[in-house]
């Protein structure tokens, strides 16, 4: 189980798919449990999202004060990379809070849900969870290949690991 701080010391693709696995391994339980689960994915999807935003400006404000260096073009490739990437998780979050609603109308207990009305809320509560899934593995896509670097551009440094602000 991963919470954020690990994350922090994870690359932004490992910190991806460390949030996959997490999410693969507690599912979303059509009971009050799931809203836990919910809001949990919600503060690991919001921090990874901070996170690359964050990452995305180191690489911007290197691209600028070394502009005349060789590898200003890889420094903005990387924070491009770092802003659609956290752009799709920013789509993942929202489908993740989108899923509250219908989770809290499928939690109430039995006396108080008509079943009709619970057979449409778990429909739109897996349809939400399909889209964030697909708004993860977008963002994963998009770090592991990223727009193909000029030849002979050398690559940035990372952003050190550790405690983000």
């Amino acid at each position: 189980m991963y919470e954020p701080l690990n994350l922090d010391d994870l690359t932004p693709l490992g910190a991806i798919d460390a949030v996959a696995r997490d999410i693969d391994t507690h599912p979303v339980a059509l009971t009050t449990s799931g809203i836990l689960t919910v809001s949990r994915h919600v503060a690991l999807i919001g921090h990874l999202v901070t996170r690359l935003a964050g990452d995305s400006h180191f690489y911007a404000d290197y691209a600028r004060e070394h502009h005349t260096h060789e590898d200003t073009a890889s420094a903005w490739r990387s924070a491009e990379a770092l802003s659609a990437a956290a752009a799709r998780l920013t789509e993942a979050l929202s489908h993740y809070t989108h899923a509250l609603g219908p989770l809290a109308i499928i939690s109430q207990p039995p006396h108080d849900t008509v079943p009709h009305k619970e057979v449409h809320q778990t429909e739109k509560l897996r349809s939400h969870l399909r889209d964030a899934r697909r708004s993860l593995t977008q963002a994963r896509t998009t770090l592991h290949h990223p727009a193909a670097p000029a030849p002979g551009v050398p690559r940035v440094p990372d952003p050190a690991p550790g405690p983000r602000r």
